[in-house]
Protein backbone atom coordinates (compact mmCIF):
# COMPACT_ATOMS: atom_id res chain seq x y z
CA UNK A 1 0.00 0.00 0.00
CA UNK A 2 0.86 3.50 -0.71
CA UNK A 3 2.06 5.84 2.32
CA UNK A 4 -0.82 8.40 3.19
CA UNK A 5 -0.11 11.61 1.35
CA UNK A 6 1.62 14.17 3.34
CA UNK A 7 -1.88 16.95 3.21
CA UNK A 8 -3.83 13.24 4.47
CA UNK A 9 -5.08 15.49 7.72
CA UNK A 10 -7.15 17.87 5.60
CA UNK A 11 -8.80 15.61 3.35
CA UNK A 12 -9.32 13.10 5.98
CA UNK A 13 -11.32 15.74 8.03
CA UNK A 14 -13.43 17.05 4.48
CA UNK A 15 -14.06 13.03 4.03
CA UNK A 16 -15.37 12.28 7.28
CA UNK A 17 -17.38 15.59 6.94
CA UNK A 18 -19.17 14.16 4.51
CA UNK A 19 -18.88 10.77 5.67
CA UNK A 20 -20.64 10.32 9.21
CA UNK A 21 -23.68 11.72 8.44
CA UNK A 22 -24.61 9.06 6.07
CA UNK A 23 -23.01 6.23 8.75
CA UNK A 24 -25.09 7.77 11.27
CA UNK A 25 -28.54 8.04 8.78
CA UNK A 26 -27.69 4.62 7.74
CA UNK A 27 -26.85 2.70 11.34
CA UNK A 28 -29.37 4.48 13.86
CA UNK A 29 -28.59 5.93 17.00
CA UNK A 30 -28.93 3.76 19.85
CA UNK A 31 -27.73 4.89 23.23
CA UNK A 32 -28.03 1.49 24.69
CA UNK A 33 -26.18 -1.80 23.56
CA UNK A 34 -28.12 -3.93 21.38
CA UNK A 35 -27.77 -6.74 19.14
CA UNK A 36 -25.88 -6.57 16.02
CA UNK A 37 -28.51 -7.42 13.34
CA UNK A 38 -26.03 -8.52 10.78
CA UNK A 39 -24.14 -10.63 14.09
CA UNK A 40 -26.75 -11.02 16.49
CA UNK A 41 -24.09 -12.57 19.28
CA UNK A 42 -22.29 -9.11 18.64
CA UNK A 43 -23.45 -6.11 20.88
CA UNK A 44 -23.60 -2.82 19.05
CA UNK A 45 -24.25 1.09 20.51
CA UNK A 46 -24.39 4.27 19.46
CA UNK A 47 -23.99 4.50 15.68
CA UNK A 48 -23.26 0.40 14.91
CA UNK A 49 -19.86 0.87 17.06
CA UNK A 50 -19.21 -2.54 18.73
CA UNK A 51 -15.52 -1.70 20.02
CA UNK A 52 -16.37 0.15 22.55
CA UNK A 53 -17.39 -0.30 26.28
CA UNK A 54 -21.19 -1.75 26.14
CA UNK A 55 -22.55 0.93 28.15
CA UNK A 56 -24.96 3.96 27.73
CA UNK A 57 -23.86 7.11 25.57
CA UNK A 58 -25.40 10.36 25.29
CA UNK A 59 -25.82 11.19 21.86
CA UNK A 60 -23.13 13.84 21.91
CA UNK A 61 -21.18 10.79 23.20
CA UNK A 62 -22.27 8.82 19.74
CA UNK A 63 -21.30 11.52 17.64
CA UNK A 64 -18.15 12.24 18.86
CA UNK A 65 -17.07 8.64 18.62
CA UNK A 66 -18.41 8.21 15.31
CA UNK A 67 -16.10 10.81 14.10
CA UNK A 68 -13.36 9.86 15.94
CA UNK A 69 -13.07 6.57 14.61
CA UNK A 70 -13.74 7.53 11.06
CA UNK A 71 -11.02 9.87 10.92
CA UNK A 72 -8.75 7.23 13.47
CA UNK A 73 -9.86 3.82 11.88
CA UNK A 74 -10.96 4.24 8.74
CA UNK A 75 -10.44 7.01 6.67
CA UNK A 76 -6.46 6.80 6.69
CA UNK A 77 -7.17 3.11 5.40
CA UNK A 78 -9.16 4.17 2.85
CA UNK A 79 -7.02 6.84 1.78
CA UNK A 80 -3.80 4.32 1.90
CA UNK A 81 -5.95 2.09 -0.67
CA UNK A 82 -6.81 4.71 -3.06
CA UNK A 83 -4.57 7.79 -2.54
CA UNK A 84 -6.16 9.31 -6.03
CA UNK A 85 -8.57 10.22 -3.19
CA UNK A 86 -6.10 13.02 -2.14
CA UNK A 87 -7.52 14.91 -5.04
CA UNK A 88 -10.09 17.38 -3.60
CA UNK A 89 -12.47 16.79 -6.42
CA UNK A 90 -12.32 13.37 -5.51
CA UNK A 91 -13.68 14.21 -1.62
CA UNK A 92 -17.29 12.67 -2.05
CA UNK A 93 -15.91 9.49 -3.27
CA UNK A 94 -13.42 9.67 -0.71
CA UNK A 95 -16.99 9.95 1.63
CA UNK A 96 -19.04 7.41 0.11
CA UNK A 97 -16.09 5.19 0.71
CA UNK A 98 -15.22 6.20 4.39
CA UNK A 99 -19.01 4.81 4.91
CA UNK A 100 -18.61 1.88 3.16
CA UNK A 101 -15.55 0.32 4.96
CA UNK A 102 -17.26 1.65 8.37
CA UNK A 103 -20.03 -0.46 7.01
CA UNK A 104 -18.22 -3.50 5.54
CA UNK A 105 -14.52 -3.00 6.63
CA UNK A 106 -11.55 -1.95 5.24
CA UNK A 107 -10.54 -4.77 3.95
CA UNK A 108 -13.68 -5.53 2.15
CA UNK A 109 -13.05 -1.92 0.71
CA UNK A 110 -9.31 -1.92 -0.12
CA UNK A 111 -10.41 -5.47 -2.11
CA UNK A 112 -13.42 -4.28 -3.70
CA UNK A 113 -14.30 -3.65 -7.42
CA UNK A 114 -14.55 0.17 -6.13
CA UNK A 115 -11.20 0.81 -4.98
CA UNK A 116 -10.44 -1.30 -8.01
CA UNK A 117 -11.67 0.84 -10.30
CA UNK A 118 -10.23 4.13 -8.81
CA UNK A 119 -7.31 3.20 -8.32
CA UNK A 120 -7.25 2.42 -12.37
CA UNK A 121 -8.43 6.18 -12.97
CA UNK A 122 -12.16 4.55 -13.32
CA UNK A 123 -13.60 7.02 -11.11
CA UNK A 124 -17.46 6.85 -12.76
CA UNK A 125 -17.10 3.02 -13.10
CA UNK A 126 -16.03 2.81 -8.91
CA UNK A 127 -18.85 4.97 -7.94
CA UNK A 128 -21.44 2.72 -9.81
CA UNK A 129 -19.60 -0.59 -7.90
CA UNK A 130 -21.46 0.24 -5.08
CA UNK A 131 -24.49 -0.57 -6.09
CA UNK A 132 -25.30 -4.21 -5.43
CA UNK A 133 -22.11 -4.42 -3.49
CA UNK A 134 -22.18 -6.35 -0.12
CA UNK A 135 -25.94 -5.82 0.99
CA UNK A 136 -26.62 -9.32 2.16
CA UNK A 137 -25.44 -10.64 5.86
CA UNK A 138 -25.82 -14.32 6.80
CA UNK A 139 -27.16 -15.14 3.04
CA UNK A 140 -29.88 -12.73 3.43
CA UNK A 141 -30.11 -9.13 1.61
CA UNK A 142 -31.17 -6.05 3.88
CA UNK A 143 -33.14 -3.82 2.49
CA UNK A 144 -30.91 -0.83 4.51
CA UNK A 145 -27.72 -2.12 2.96
CA UNK A 146 -29.23 -1.75 -0.68
CA UNK A 147 -30.49 1.91 0.38
CA UNK A 148 -27.17 2.61 1.67
CA UNK A 149 -24.96 1.94 -1.12
CA UNK A 150 -27.39 3.71 -3.58
CA UNK A 151 -26.44 6.53 -0.79
CA UNK A 152 -23.01 5.77 -1.14
CA UNK A 153 -23.06 5.17 -4.97
CA UNK A 154 -25.24 8.83 -5.14
CA UNK A 155 -22.28 10.58 -3.24
CA UNK A 156 -19.59 9.13 -4.79
CA UNK A 157 -21.00 10.59 -8.34
CA UNK A 158 -20.57 14.65 -7.01
CA UNK A 159 -16.92 13.68 -7.56
CA UNK A 160 -17.39 12.97 -10.98
CA UNK A 161 -19.58 15.45 -12.18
Amino acid sequence: MAKTPPKAPAFIAAGVLLAAPISASFEGLRTHPNPDPASPKLEEVCYGDTEVPMRVYTPADCKAMLVARQQRDYAPAVLKCVPGFADARRVHAFAASIDFAYNAGVKAFCKSRMARAFNAGNWKAGCEGFRGYYVTANGKAFRGLVMRREAERATCLESVR
